[in-house]
This record gives C-alpha cells, sequence and structure tokens, in this order.
C-alpha cells in the first residue's frame, strides 16, 4: 500500500513538473480573448431606478439609486436623479437633494441636467438668486436646458404634467 502512495505521488509530481495539460479542456469563459462585457451592478441598479422614476415611483427609484452609490460613490448620474427623486417626495427632501445636485456637479462639473434640476430646486425653495445662477451656467454651456429653468424660475412652479427634462436615461457599460 505504501509502494503504491509513493508510486503515485511520484508520477504526480513528475506530471507537474514536465507541465502535463489538464485532463479536461479549460471552460468557455477560460478561453483566449477578452473577457465577456458585463454591466457593472451600479449600472442595473441605476437603470432600474430610471424605469421607476419614469412610472413616477419616487420611493422604488429612490433605493435604486442608494444602492447604485452604494456601489459606486463617484456616479455623478445616479446622485442627480436621486436628488430629483427625493426633491419630488417633498419640501422635507430639499436640503437633501440638494446634497446630492452638489454632488453630482463636483464629479461633473458641465452635467447640465445637475444644474437644470438644482435651479428648479432653488427656485421652488424661493431662492431665486441661485436658480438664476443655474440658469446662467446652462446658458454658458450653451444647454437646451436653459429656457426650461428659465420658466420654471418666471412661474415659480413645474410645467404640468410632469416633463422629465435632462433627467438621465438609462445607461449601457
Amino acid at each position: 500500500m505504501k509502494k503504491s502512495l509513493a508510486l503515485l505521488a511520484l508520477a504526480l509530481a513528475a506530471a507537474t513538473l514536465a507541465g502535463a495539460a489538464p485532463s479536461t479542456p479549460p471552460p468557455p469563459d477560460a478561453a483566449p480573448g477578452p473577457p465577456a462585457r458585463r454591466a457593472p451592478a451600479e449600472l442595473s441598479f441605476y437603470n432600474d431606478g430610471t424605469v421607476l422614476l419614469f412610472q413616477k415611483q419616487w420611493a422604488g427609484a429612490q433605493k435604486q439609486f442608494e444602492a447604485a452609490l452604494a456601489i459606486n460613490e463617484a456616479f455623478a448620474e445616479a446622485h442627480n436623479n436621486l436628488a430629483y427623486v427625493l426633491r419630488k417626495q417633498g419640501e422635507a427632501n430639499y436640503a437633501r437633494a440638494l446634497e446630492h445636485y452638489d454632488r453630482a456637479l463636483a464629479l461633473k462639473p458641465k452635467l447640465a441636467e445637475a444644474y437644470m434640476y438644482r435651479g428648479t430646486l432653488h427656485a421652488l425653495a424661493g431662492r431665486a438668486e441661485l436658480a438664476r445662477a443655474d440658469y446662467d451656467t446652462l446658458v454658458r454651456l450653451k444647454s437646451k436646458l436653459a429656457p426650461h429653468l428659465k420658466k420654471v424660475i418666471d412661474t415659480g412652479r413645474e410645467e404640468e404634467p410632469e416633463q422629465f427634462y435632462g433627467v438621465m436615461k438609462k445607461r449601457k457599460a
């Protein structure tokens, strides 16, 4: 018995040293070439949140955007959309929404959507001078969203029925 085990160990060692190939082929995903492209998990949560946003399911969308940000805090568009759904849930959420608009803009200073909706938040909260500053930035960026923010500033309310000007839609990997 000891002799059989010794011979088996010797055979395994020799096969290893000789670089013997495995007896079974590698699985298909281990084949040479570029790895299969998969969307990062945060995009899945982000896209699900966007679907809920367009269905005006604010609380459900909020959870999805928060999940995306838990994975990737530097996801500017998720901050923007989270801020939007927070704002749509009422004035009690304005301060938190503002934090997310500001974070989105810190990450992407030319993200016109965040200026549009941060300006809307300022206008609705009675901070016209801050709303106008965001409007001026949209004009400098030559954004098509500028006239829509101007309308909110002038009227003090958003358009009805609900418009989703510039809310970032689904993203691909």
